[in-house]
């Protein structure tokens, strides 16, 4: 189609019938218009998510800068580190997909270009950031549980070491991705698995963990204020899940029953993943700015906030550490 390389030409489209000279004039004004509609409606459709997708990068940008100190990671920091750089793989490969569709339609590059590829790869850092959002999750639910093997039998490295699981795990995911490809052009084994895995366990894990800790949080609420970390998770994974789930959803019915993702679908599938990776920051920067005994915070300590108080546990009692002090002396890595 010409509409992907320079714009709409109706001289692609040859008509079918014969039409008078008069009907003819009014049926090519009504296509040329209806093509130039659909063109620009296009074009807006994938402006906004490289938009939305700069923001997500430049909030996740932050993140990463401030965590990249050593004095600022502990065992809770680490998965968020690594959650940034999953959330900006996403943003990164997404907004390529459509800042490459948007220069091939207008015939600024031509050529075939392997889409496919670049939402794979997208496709792979919402993976990722799924598997660690799930081990942020069961950590915090075992703090809960079992505080005292939290405080004092935890591995020292057990943060990095989930977090290197996760990352080649998804790797080898992504690999096998481009191995079927290769292959096989409809090969459902691949989809099998992943549902399994979605549904079977990633997301139960996640939903009880974040059940535990919500029930935790309404028992002691009456007593303190739960720690930040503790609502950034919850508000964390449930956005996710609310954006999550009409793709997974879909994913995992397309394996059964013959459903056609239409161009509304692919649009909706594109804001979620977009939205669900650029409100993390927005997130942390909400939950620590809120203010706890009249104080107002900048950008940065809003980040200090949310993650200072990660070794508080909701059964501490009111002898524990500071905050300031429980971000200083959590084990880093």
């Amino acid at each position: 189609m010409t509409a992907i390389h320079g714009g709409p030409n109706l001289e692609d489209y040859p008509t079918v019938f014969v039409m008078t000279p008069d009907i003819d004039v009014y049926y090519d004004n009504d296509m040329e218009s209806d093509f130039n509609y659909l063109y620009l409606s296009l074009m807006a459709l994938l402006s906004i998510p490289v938009v939305i997708s700069v923001f997500g990068l430049t909030g996740n940008g932050l993140v990463l800068c401030f965590l990249r100190s050593r004095n600022s990671r502990n065992s809770f920091t680490i998965y968020i580190l690594n959650l940034a750089i999953a959330d900006c793989i996403v943003l990164f490969f997404l907004s390529l997909f459509c800042i490459l569709f948007l220069m091939q339609m207008n015939g600024l590059i031509n050529g075939d270009i392997s889409y496919m590829s670049v939402l794979q790869i997208g496709s792979f850092g919402y993976g990722t950031s799924q598997g660690f959002l799930t081990a942020i999750s069961v950590e915090r639910a075992l703090s809960v549980l079992y505080p005292i093997w939290y405080r004092c039998r935890r591995p020292k490295h057990q943060s990095t070491i989930v977090c290197i699981i996760v990352w080649i795990f998804s790797c080898l995911m992504l690999a096998a991705n481009f191995l079927v490809d290769v292959k096989c052009e409809d090969c459902t084994e691949l989809g099998i698995i992943k549902a399994v895995l979605h549904f079977c366990f990633f997301l139960p894990l996640m939903l009880l963990s974040n059940v535990l800790l919500l029930i935790t949080i309404w028992k002691n609420s009456q007593k303190r204020h739960p720690p930040r970390p503790y609502i950034l998770i919850l508000s964390t994974v449930l956005v996710f899940l609310v954006l999550s789930s009409p793709y997974a959803v879909f994913d995992f019915l397309s394996l059964f029953i013959n459903l056609h993702a239409q161009v509304s679908h692919v649009v909706m599938f594109f804001y979620s993943f977009c939205i669900n990776s650029s409100l993390n920051p927005i997130i942390y920067f909400l939950v620590g700015g809120i203010r706890r005994h009249g104080r107002r915070s900048s950008l940065r300590g809003a980040l200090r906030n949310a993650f200072q108080e990660e070794t508080e546990s909701l059964h501490d009692d009111d002898g524990a550490s500071s905050p300031q002090q429980s971000f200083r002396t959590s084990p880093s890595l």
